[in-house]
């Protein structure tokens, strides 16, 4: 399964009701160590953009997002030299 895949059924799973606080924190956990987003959790659960009908979370369009973050890339400046 890829990250995209895993994402997609992670997501999934925690819209399913009702699960214990120990599922709660294995899904969240996964999700934490696999997303490239660091704000994957506003997508899931503060973003009215992602909702269909106000109540079912289009988990197609919040996996996207997250796939689509791209961290800042500095240039690798550590052999220059200091003056």
């Amino acid at each position: 399964m890829n990250i995209e895949d895993e994402l997609f059924f992670l997501v999934s799973s925690l819209m399913k009701f009702p699960r214990s606080e120990e599922e709660d924190y294995q899904i969240t956990s996964r999700i934490s160590q696999i997303s490239p987003d660091p704000a994957w959790v506003e997508h899931v659960f503060h973003s009215p953009q992602y909702m269909i009908n106000d109540q079912t979370l289009d988990v197609n369009a919040v996996v996207s997002k997250i796939m689509s973050y791209k961290p800042i890339q500095l240039p690798d400046r550590s052999n220059e030299k200091i003056e």
